[in-house]
């Protein structure tokens, strides 16, 4: 009884009555008198759940005990071995490809069974380590890096020569820049922005290399593709905890990324910038909590509040993000990165600053962005450059530009229309590419919708994503202008097609959820490949071909006139700026099928110091794929050279021919 004391005289000890019910791990919702706060699950429930799948029941007979055993050793090492396996099936698969047997449709015309294997067993070793409790990031990193390997270093394993064409001139423009030590905007467009060359020249000076393309250029491709997963990861990071929708968006992103925008160019390098600066401003200027949960009311759209269940498992971006309130040294530390960042995409790229400030520009809007003077700043920064350092640009082509401002109907056809001609095979590869981008958008608003029911908060993605659409308004921008829409949009697109995929509310997904995933994988894989190399035939270069612009060099002087039936060949890698560069396409009178007349009178216009054409194989190609000249116009042209007493044939090849005019013809 209390109060009641032993024979020693001490008090009785208090009898401690047991809990009806003993404490369990707390989590899911706790609710105050002020907010409502989402937790996660704690640490402690997720390594009891943990521990319980992997602790082996020691009632369980010795045999079973080996199996499972067993079972999970398979499950650890089966996806890596069959990733491994499918990268020594594509090694070996693509060693077989002959590119003199490839038509318009392009590689995929070519390529051996082994290597489509390769790309099935691929898709399969990342869907079953996707469907893996518990997830392995590591293992999933090793899948994606042979995925890169195998997509994006095919041209380094089946081309003697890198391409596209366009590589060799920005090797030239280096190769001007590091030999002169200056930058001659009067040159061309490319001057103006010569902030990637600059960069090439110096590393090839560096390295000691005669031109920038000796750097491996071939595998370029794989190595920018590889610089953009860091701020892929930053960017999806910012945007769930769920590591399965990460890496999902991951891979979406690189089976689409058809453009093509990855080789040596300023755009590679300014893509990587646009990932990056958007990635950080998302990551450590996000808006807070409130924000997020309580948008504009002017919005057109307004996400709903988590449900419980969503919340409790998967938050909404601002809740697992970092908060706004940073230390004020970080925040000016990182903006400087920023601002840095942006001042080094300005005078290396035309398009990107403005895509840059265009997304910028819309988080700031829809308060997802903290920083709200930034946009100004960029602003400046490109009008300032635009004004003072593309001056010589402007001035001759001011009026182009500002004529081609809000001609939707004509950008949309020089982006379009224009690109369906040629042969049927070329305009099938077109139409490819227009399916494959509608079907990436599919998906995307697929996934959009999903998530939205789910509670999800996308807003920031979404308007990532259309935003870039704002540029088709300016210019067409050679005709390219939405592949570049397409490009500057996929990151977020990619994401938001995962989301149809991935449940929001399950911590782990079914193997139906996988089968669909890898069925997903497959087709836009396939897609990808008649869109990415769907103009191999036009883009390679043989060895005789180069060898041919090599002699073209050693015997013309400088000042000399260099025409080429078209401009697919591997020339501008040097003397950039001694020599006057024209194509026949750009003749006047060229468009009428009788290339005779124009070609010779340009040719007797520069007899002094020279005058050669150049006929290549890539360039009978060009022609035939994308009719750029007049049906047969070039064979005939071709046959009147061989025979005219006018010309005389001064190298040859298997694969390109070179002509000049005979030292009489020239002084009548």
């Amino acid at each position: 009884m209390p109060g009641q004391t032993n024979p020693a005289g001490l008090p009785a000890p208090t009898e401690v009555q047991p809990d009806p019910q003993p404490r369990r791990p707390s989590f899911g919702i706790l609710l105050d008198d002020d907010d409502l706060q989402v937790k996660r699950i704690t640490r402690a429930r997720r390594l009891e759940q943990a521990e319980r799948l992997e602790e082996p029941d020691l009632d369980q007979p010795e045999e079973r005990l080996e199996e499972g055993e067993h079972s999970r050793r398979l499950a650890m090492a089966g996806p890596a071995l069959l990733s491994l396996a499918a990268l020594a099936l594509w090694a070996a698969g693509v060693a077989r490809v002959n590119l003199r047997e490839v038509n318009d449709l392009g590689l995929a015309s070519v390529l051996p069974v082994q290597v489509l294997a390769a790309l099935v067993l691929a898709t399969a070793a990342f869907a079953w380590t996707l469907g893996q409790r518990p997830l392995r990031r590591s293992m999933l990193l090793l899948h994606v890096v042979t995925l890169v390997v195998m997509l994006y270093g095919m041209n380094a394993m089946v081309e003697p020569v890198p391409g596209p064409n366009i590589l060799w001139r920005h090797a030239g423009i280096a190769d001007h820049i590091a030999t002169t030590g200056t930058v001659d905007p009067r040159i061309d467009a490319y001057f103006n922005w010569p902030g990637f060359f600059a960069l090439a020249a110096f590393l090839s000076s560096a390295a000691g290399l005669d031109s920038i393309v000796q750097l491996a250029a071939a595998w370029v491709p794989v190595f920018f593709n590889l610089l953009y997963l860091g701020p892929l990861l930053l960017l999806y990071r910012r945007a769930t905890p769920d590591q399965r929708l990460i890496w999902l968006a991951v891979w979406f992103f690189y089976i689409s990324n058809w453009i093509q925008q990855d080789y040596l160019a300023p755009q590679a390098l300014t893509y990587f910038l646009y990932l990056l600066i958007i990635g950080i401003l998302l990551r450590w200027f996000g808006t807070d909590r409130s924000a997020w949960l309580a948008p504009a009311r002017w919005l057109p759209w307004r996400p709903p509040l988590p449900s419980p269940a969503t919340a409790t498992m998967f938050h909404p971006l601002p809740v697992h993000g970092p908060s706004p309130r940073q230390p004020s040294a970080r925040r000016a530390g990182l903006m400087a990165v920023v601002i840095a960042l942006f001042a080094a995409a300005v005078p290396s790229h035309q398009l990107t600053p403005f895509a840059i400030l265009a997304g910028v520009s819309a988080l700031v809007i829809v308060r997802r962005c903290s920083a709200r003077g930034l946009p100004f700043l960029m602003l400046i920064m490109v009008a300032a450059w635009m004004t003072f350092m593309s001056a010589a640009y402007l001035a001759g082509h001011l009026s182009i530009l500002s004529g081609q401002v809000g001609q939707v109907n004509s950008i949309a056809a020089a982006n379009v229309t224009d690109r369906l001609k040629g042969s049927a095979d070329h305009q099938l590869v077109v139409q490819l590419r227009l399916a494959l981008t509608a079907l990436v958008w599919l998906l995307a608003f697929l996934g959009w919708l999903r998530r939205r029911r789910q509670g999800q908060d996308d807003v920031a993605f979404t308007l990532l994503a259309v935003v870039p659409f704002l540029l088709l308004g300016l210019q067409s921008y050679g005709g390219e202008l939405l592949l570049r829409v397409y490009f500057f949009g996929l990151p977020f697109a990619a994401f938001l097609a995962a989301g149809l995929f991935l449940p929001v509310k399950a911590d782990a997904v079914s193997w139906r959820k996988v089968a669909a995933v890898g069925l997903a994988g497959i087709t836009l894989l396939g897609g990808f490949l008649f869109a990415r190399y769907g103009n191999a035939r036009i883009d390679h270069f043989t060895s005789a071909e180069l060898a041919a612009v090599r002699h073209l060099y050693e015997i013309a002087p400088p000042g000399s006139l260099l025409l080429a039936a078209t401009g697919d060949l591997p020339w501008k890698f040097q003397d950039y700026a001694r020599h006057e560069y024209r194509s026949v396409p750009n003749l006047p009178d060229s468009g009428n099928g009788d290339l005779i007349k124009p070609v010779l009178g340009i040719m007797r216009q520069h007899r002094q110091p020279g005058a050669y054409l150049i006929i290549t194989r890539s360039q009978r190609a060009d022609t035939r794929a994308r009719s750029i000249l007049p049906p047969g116009s070039l064979h005939r042209l071709e046959r009147w050279l061989r025979r005219s007493p006018r010309v005389q044939l001064v190298y040859a090849n298997q694969d390109a021919q070179i002509y000049a005019l005979r030292p009489g013809e020239a002084l009548g």
